[in-house]
């Protein structure tokens, strides 16, 4: 029985030497290292090709964009704020705005930058100018010059349009933080009251932060070079085998070259079949012997490495392994798994860019006075001893029916009073809160958006 082994011709071996030399050519295209908007367009770039780390992107950016959040304030100011939220991208809505804003936040050093549009109007004309997606026009649709625009502040804005991260660079200077390079090669200056930014890890003594593809950038060239390296080794149009009889160098060679154009003529395009190389002297001594081409090493195994990998990528992006891929070895089941990974999302990435957008929507004037942004955070232990106390005050309100103290009309006051029951439900039973209200005037509305 003949043997494989995992030499190559001329001694190259697929050893730790080798996946070491893999490593570095896969991590040798390096960013820029100064940031900007050179090393923001490689990010970007970088951040769409590699696909686990396109995935982990995906899954935080989608956790952000279905957040529930609430608008607390009064019925008439939470419908203006609805509405500003609702033409948030141009009439996109508010996740697709907070999908784009976190890509870029996630995927560049400067940041997910976005123009608050508010009412303005032409200088010399007087006319109202409109913003669209290629600038600024005025009434009658005709584009005006952005230097000619006047924004009106204070004023409630008409839309907020997430920007290209790629034409932002951040000044330093908090009254006018963002210049802005439009289509057309001119550079626009955003006052505070017209731009945003949600920015991942802010470093110290800079304008620029540092994003999670820039942490976890070194790690994910290095693992994407294994698997180049593992992908160009077990495919393509080559032999994966070679069974040598005594065979010289030139006709090792020319058997490899003959069998790989045999294989594209027949039309295969991964396998190749054994390539058998005989002695050309008739008077040799037979010896034969098999060399894997495309084999992984001995001992290589798929699931530590993935494991490694997706650690990495879940401690750049601040989120728990789970979110991710399924817990290796977890036998706390599904549901489980879910309510564990809620509870470290409050603490952790998530969390963190949770309480910059609810800032900036309290404190850039975008919403009215009186509207207070919340997000709703998901929280299921508070959520399981809220319900175990209002089931211990139902039984203790039973308890007093039961003994006659109370009669069920003046249990679902009491319920009414400690918020078990909505008021609106006693008119079910012909009945009216008859709770007064501190103050009517002070009654707010709240909006839970899911």
């Amino acid at each position: 029985m003949i043997e494989p082994k995992t030499e190559l011709p001329g001694d190259e071996q697929y050893s730790v030497a080798r996946v070491l030399a893999s490593m570095v050519l896969g991590a040798a295209q390096n960013a820029p290292p100064q940031p900007g908007i050179e090393r923001d367009t490689f990010l970007m770039q970088f951040a769409m090709s590699e696909p686990m780390l396109a995935g982990a992107i995906y899954a935080m950016v989608t956790q952000m964009a279905t957040a529930r959040f609430r608008l607390v304030g009064s019925e008439e100011d939470v419908a203006i704020a609805e509405q500003i939220l609702g033409q948030s991208a141009l009439g996109a809505g508010f996740a697709s705005f907070i999908s784009t804003v976190m890509f870029s936040a996630l995927a560049t050093d400067t940041g997910g930058w976005f123009e608050i549009v508010r009412p303005a109007i032409v200088r010399k004309s007087g006319k109202k100018a409109i913003r669209n997606s290629d600038g600024w026009a005025d009434e009658s649709g005709e584009a005006v010059d952005p230097e000619s625009v006047e924004v009106i502040y204070p004023s409630l804005p008409i839309t907020l349009i997430p920007l290209d991260p790629r034409r932002c660079i951040p000044t330093g200077d908090p009254g006018a933080p963002l210049r802005y390079l439009a289509r057309d090669g001119r550079e626009v200056i955003l006052q505070w009251h017209q731009c945003g930014r949600i920015v991942d890890l802010p470093l110290p003594g800079s304008v620029y932060g540092w994003c999670a593809v820039s942490r976890v950038l070194a790690a994910v060239q290095l693992m994407s070079g294994i698997l180049t390296w593992h992908n160009d080794r077990i495919s393509g149009n080559m032999a994966r085998m070679l069974v040598i009889s005594s065979a010289s160098p030139k006709a090792i060679e020319k058997a490899l070259n003959d069998a790989a154009k045999s294989a594209v003529s027949s039309g295969n395009r991964l396998y190749v079949p054994p390539v058998f190389v005989h002695p050309m002297d008739p008077s040799a001594t037979p010896a034969a012997e098999v060399i894997m081409l495309a084999d992984l090493p001995p001992g290589f195994n798929f699931t530590d490495f993935w494991t490694i990998y997706i650690t990495i990528l879940a401690a750049g992006f601040g989120m728990d392994y789970g979110t991710l891929a399924p817990l290796p070895g977890s036998r706390l089941g599904t549901a489980t798994e879910m309510e564990v990974q809620a509870r470290l999302a409050q603490s952790k990435g998530p969390g963190y860019f949770l309480r910059q957008i609810a800032h900036i929507m309290n404190t850039r004037g975008i919403l009215p006075k009186g509207v207070r942004f919340e997000f709703i955070a998901t929280n299921w232990t508070e959520e399981e001893q809220i319900a175990k106390a209002r089931l211990l005050r139902a039984q203790e309100r039973a308890v007093r029916i039961k003994s006659g103290e109370i009669d069920e009309r003046t249990a679902r006051q009491i319920a009414a009073d400690v918020g078990d029951l909505e008021p609106m439900y006693l008119t079910l039973y012909g009945e009216r809160d008859l709770t007064p209200k501190k103050n009517e005037s002070e009654e707010q509305s709240r909006t839970d958006i899911h």
